[in-house]
């Protein structure tokens, strides 16, 4: 499962509002509970519309292809997927209600104004008010739906923040802490050497030859002659941002960096050096080691949001497997209705 968090940044994207279309409706039916709790048509047409315009705006095909085009080998269709993301993201926030209320959690005046400032960003970008409340009635969308999405993330952070803090039921230790950052963590210096111009274009033919060759040969000095690799860094890397990180990078797994980097950073043995071809050009890394106890305490806090955001998916994933949605087909079925079926129904 993607991370809640993860997921809500997405739907807060105004880029992505703007792609949402849908009919109009005063009504807003319910089609499906989660532990009796309901799961609202404007809701998870909210999340339908998301997921169709994700794969629209990927693969350039139209609303009435995406329920041809199968996405796997058991056939199942672009439209079927976005359907059932929908419902298992709608299956999501009822699970956070339940397990808040279930925690006896209540939501603070802090909580109420993380919403409320959410809410007052997106009708700064609208306009307007009345241009934001028009957003939602184009999108067939409630306004109490909408906070319900975006209360979802303000619970799922306060359920881990009350489990896994320091003296939670659940609190996460020191010792798995350094665990995680000594397994998901890695330290390495890198050596520049690039391909690309500045605004990103590929350099001339002569010099993209000049520039491989130079990679060859500074492997050669530290592989075979056996000069220092920081020195020859210091000599050769183009790479400006490492004197600002002597120590060098610190990565976690998830971080979001050239492919080919972090599949080389995190396969590289301590003290051992490699080469990646980046997007940038060559990268000729040495990984170190991550034994001195400041890299631990740097990044401390960061650990410990990754492990709650980690231990909160599984807990989340877990009731939603143990409670499926409780589902009417005949609703459901309606909401799902791509936008040309609503305007029609809607004229």
């Amino acid at each position: 499962m993607k991370r809640i968090k993860k997921a809500l940044a997405v739907l807060l994207s105004a880029g992505l509002l703007l792609g949402l279309f849908a009919g109009c409706s005063s009504k807003d039916p319910v089609v499906a509970t989660v532990l009796g709790l309901d799961i609202t048509a404007s809701e998870y047409r909210y999340y339908l519309n998301l997921q169709r315009s994700s794969y629209i705006e990927a693969t350039g095909l139209t609303y009435d292809q995406i329920g041809n085009v199968a996405m796997d080998e058991e056939g199942t269709t672009v439209e079927e997927f976005s359907r059932q993301t929908a419902l298992n993201l709608c299956a999501v926030n009822r699970v956070l209600d339940w397990k808040f209320d279930d925690l006896g959690l209540k939501l603070t005046d802090e909580d109420n104004n993380t919403v409320e400032t959410q809410i007052a960003s997106l009708k700064s970008y609208y306009g307007s008010e009345s241009n934001f409340k028009k957003m939602l009635k184009t999108n067939n969308l409630t306004e109490q739906a909408f906070r319900n999405v975006l209360m979802a993330s303000v619970k799922s952070q306060r359920i881990a923040n009350y489990l896994y803090d320091v003296d939670g039921p659940q609190e996460i230790s020191e010792d798995e802490m350094r665990e995680y950052f000594n397994d998901q963590f890695v330290r390495v210096k890198q050596i520049a050497i690039k391909t690309v111009n500045d605004a990103g274009g590929a350099l001339d033919e002569e010099t993209m030859k000049a520039q491989e060759q130079l990679c060859y040969d500074t492997i050669d000095r530290i592989q075979k002659n056996g000069e220092d690799f920081e020195t020859v860094m210091s000599e050769v890397s183009e790479d400006t941002e490492m004197k600002d990180d002597p120590d060098g990078y610190i990565f976690d797994i998830n971080a979001e960096y050239d492919e080919q980097f972090m599949e080389l950073a995190f396969g590289l043995k301590e003290g051992y050096v490699g080469m990646a071809q980046t997007s940038w050009g060559y990268s000729i890394i040495k990984k170190y080691p991550l034994d001195d106890e400041k890299y631990f305490e740097d990044n401390r806090d960061y650990v410990l949001t990754m492990m709650k955001g980690k231990r909160i998916d599984e807990l989340v994933g877990q009731l939603v497997v143990d409670n499926q949605p409780v589902v009417d087909e005949a609703a459901l079925e309606e909401a799902s209705k791509l936008p040309s079926e609503l305007a029609k129904a809607n004229s």
